[in-house]
């Protein structure tokens, strides 16, 4: 598995580059412009503008490289010309897509690290202005992390447990569309088409029985979130109730869904 995941991270080494250099792209452009504005005492709706261009540029690349790194790229597997490589080489099936698994968790880890920085600028020069004079980007920053995330550390690593959840099922999801829609469809719109629609009918289905299952047990995990003084005016502590049944039917089913997808691999995919 650890040369499955070196040769996949090799082979994205260009797309990556290419992705956090549209994101140091854009996003610097807009910070540029909101400095400039800033020394001059404030940011117009044309400045703003950029902000929202960069936000959405970063925030759209991040979501679909969400599901593809979630997947491992594993469409690139099932019909690029080169599969065969892949396919061919002496590993069982969990550990070809375990190994493209890891290598797009780690792929996606810098797109959402990258994209965190960029809003954590966007948010200081912003919130900056908010609190009014005499707050700079930087004190901003300094509260962001270490008061408001010092005192949300439980929340922090709640919210986490929860995204890797949701990724590991995402993923297993779509990996095990692909392959299923790949073992039985040969023609690839065809197999497209069937692919999207199990993603959807699963994930429906899973996320209604998941509520269902909380509900029923009254299984919760509440997510309280404490704000620090400068954050007052603009909301108040919350709780958040999180159904743990919907977040232990997606662990059982993510497991079930790659056990799935490993088995096609190895006896149903052809080349």
């Amino acid at each position: 598995m650890k040369e499955i995941i070196k040769y996949q991270l090799k082979g994205r080494k260009n797309s990556i580059v290419l992705i956090l250099a549209i994101f140091a792209g854009v996003n610097a452009l807009a910070l540029t412009i909101d400095a400039i504005a800033f020394s001059r005492g404030g940011i117009e709706p044309g400045q703003a503008f950029w902000t929202f261009v960069a936000s959405t540029v970063t925030g759209v690349l991040t979501t679909v490289m969400f599901f593809l790194c979630g997947s491992g790229h594993v469409r690139e597997l099932l019909y690029r010309d080169s599969a065969y490589l892949m396919l061919t080489v002496p590993r069982r099936g969990w550990e070809i897509l375990g190994g493209r698994f890891i290598a797009g968790l780690a792929e996606f880890a810098l797109y959402a690290v990258a994209a965190a920085l960029f809003a954590s600028a966007h948010i200081a020069f912003f919130g900056s202005m908010a609190l009014g004079i005499g707050h700079s980007p930087l004190e901003v920053l300094s509260s962001l992390y270490g008061k408001f995330l010092a005192q949300n550390l439980g929340v922090a690593a709640k919210t986490l447990l929860i995204g890797l959840t949701f990724y590991a099922l995402t993923g297993s999801l779509v990996t095990f569309a692909a392959v299923a829609s790949r073992s039985f469809v040969k023609n690839k719109k065809i197999a497209t088409a069937v692919a999207i629609a199990i993603f959807f009918i699963v994930a429906n289905w899973a996320s209604k029985l998941g509520i269902f299952v909380s509900e029923r047990l009254h299984w919760f995990w509440d997510i309280n979130i404490v704000p620090i003084d400068g954050m007052r005016p603009f909301f108040d502590a919350s709780l958040t109730p999180v159904p743990m049944g919907a977040i232990a039917l997606a662990v059982l089913l993510a497991v079930a869904l790659f056990a799935a997808a490993s088995w096609l691999l190895e006896r149903k995919v052809e080349i």
